[in-house]
C-alpha cells in the first residue's frame, strides 16, 4: 500500500521524527503506524473511529459498526467507558487519534497520487 519513502514521510509528519531514529526508541509509535495502515483497509472501523473521535463518548446501539468497533478495540484505538453512570459506551483513545491521523494523511496524500 504505501511506498517505503510515503512510509517514512507520514511517520516524520505524525510523530515529528524521521522513521530510522523511531525503530530503536519509538516502537509503540511504530506499532501505532503499522496497526493504523492496517485498520484503513477497514472501512467500517474507519468510519466508528471517525465518529468516536468527533463525540464525547458513542453508545453500543448507536455505532455505526459494531465490528468496526470490535476492529478498534483489538488495535486499542478506542475503549469502553462509563457515561452519565451508563455502562455500554466507547470512547477514542490518544491512540486511536494518532492512528485517525495517520488515516487522514494516507488519504490527503496517497489517495490523491493514484
Amino acid at each position: 500500500m504505501l511506498q517505503k519513502h510515503q512510509k517514512a514521510i507520514l511517520y516524520k509528519d505524525i510523530f515529528g521524527e524521521p522513521l530510522y531514529f523511531a525503530l530503536n526508541e519509538h516502537s509503540y509509535n511504530l506499532n501505532t503506524l503499522e496497526n493504523a495502515l492496517s485498520v484503513y483497509s477497514n472501512k467500517s472501523a474507519v468510519a466508528v473511529l471517525r465518529q468516536l473521535y468527533e463525540s464525547d463518548g458513542v453508545y453500543d446501539g448507536d455505532l455505526i459498526s459494531p465490528y468496526g468497533r470490535d476492529v478498534l478495540l483489538q488495535n486499542d484505538f478506542c475503549v469502553k467507558i462509563i457515561k452519565n453512570k451508563n455502562y455500554g459506551y466507547q470512547a477514542c483513545n490518544y491512540r486511536g487519534a494518532k492512528a485517525l491521523k495517520i488515516i487522514e494523511w494516507i488519504e490527503k496524500y496517497v489517495e490523491n497520487d493514484k
